[in-house]
């Protein structure tokens, strides 16, 4: 509360672990804006589909 964050997003544990594997199998898959920070952007519930459409769809 202290930060400012007003933004939160939520993402099981499985789906973590999937964006993971992407990342490893596709070392292009950067941390920046255009990787894994496109699926942290957005607030609310985040699905295999987002995850696929922000990493492998790019």
């Amino acid at each position: 509360m202290e930060t400012g964050v007003q933004e939160v997003f939520l993402l099981k544990a499985d789906l973590l672990l999937f964006a993971l594997e992407l990342k490893l199998k596709d070392p292009s898959i950067g941390l920046d804006k255009y990787g894994l920070q496109q699926i942290f952007h957005y607030s609310g519930v985040i699905s295999k589909e987002d995850i696929q459409e922000y990493l492998a769809g790019r």
